[in-house]
């Protein structure tokens, strides 16, 4: 099955899945589930540490970066991996989190991607996905939209080509 069909079917079984479950909140565990299953529709094999690593912390010097802009966040949930290096950061919340408007959700995957001078990196909760350019100087109070290209589930078949071309 081809990438596109494979995002289609995954939209399908998670709509699915919602309906089934509407009166449950879903928990970041949960939905890790399914980005793990997005992760892989676009080439990432979340089994193998030489792509993905989850919830690694950062070194010394992105620590000391991000002291300097007073983030006190260490460890993204997601460190997409060419071997040993960082190509970007993917960092997870609950559906409840409205990733789109979030304040501190956007300067934390911001902060990451900065202090690793990334060019992007992504915050999702599978609902909604974000590409953030990392290579502005994250402020904490920043709109959530600063920086970024924001794309709801309902788009994810349509903008296939922006996330391919991102993650």
């Amino acid at each position: 099955m081809e990438p596109k069909d494979r995002l289609k079917a995954l939209i399908e079984k998670y709509n699915n899945y919602k309906s089934e479950k509407k009166s449950e909140e879903m928990s970041e565990e949960s939905t890790r589930s399914w980005i793990n299953e997005f992760l892989e529709i676009f080439g990432w094999d979340v089994l193998n540490v030489q792509q993905v690593q989850q919830e690694k912390i950062v070194d010394e010097n992105q620590k000391e970066k991000l002291e300097e802009i007073a983030s006190n966040h260490i460890k993204p949930d997601y460190s997409l991996m060419n071997g040993t290096i960082v190509k970007a950061y993917l960092d997870a919340k609950k559906t409840d989190v409205d990733i789109f408007k979030n304040k501190e959700s956007a300067f934390q995957v911001r902060s990451y991607g900065w202090s690793a001078g990334l060019p992007c990196s992504f915050l999702t909760n599978f609902e909604q996905f974000v590409i953030f350019d990392c290579r502005l100087l994250p402020q904490k109070g920043d709109d959530a939209c600063i920086g970024s290209i924001q794309i709801p589930m309902e788009k994810y078949v349509d903008e296939f080509d922006i996330i391919n071309s991102e993650v």
